[in-house]
């Protein structure tokens, strides 16, 4: 499998975690960050046991995971009941 492929797949089944993390912060932006930053631990860790790590590889899984985590969760997550209720921490 690709790391490319492995990236996508990883971030479109990562919006439920991330909203579970995020449920209690209640500005924005944080919830941005968080987002952000749990896309690029998830994306070194990829490219370390991938054996590609270099600051370079870890940005662009990180950018494929965010891209495909952003994408699922505004096309999926966002208008179902179990995404509203997990934003909604119930």
């Amino acid at each position: 499998m690709s790391l490319e492929l492995l990236n996508t797949i990883i971030g479109a089944i990562l919006p439920p975690f991330i909203q579970l993390v995020n449920q209690s912060v209640k500005n924005s932006n944080w919830r941005y960050v968080i987002s952000v930053v749990a896309c690029l631990v998830i994306g070194a860790v990829i490219t370390f046991i991938n054996g590609q790590l270099d600051f370079t590889n870890v940005l662009v899984s990180a950018g494929l995971i965010f891209a495909s985590a952003q994408t699922t969760y505004k096309l999926f997550w966002s208008n179902t009941e179990t995404g509203k209720n997990l934003m909604l921490g119930k």
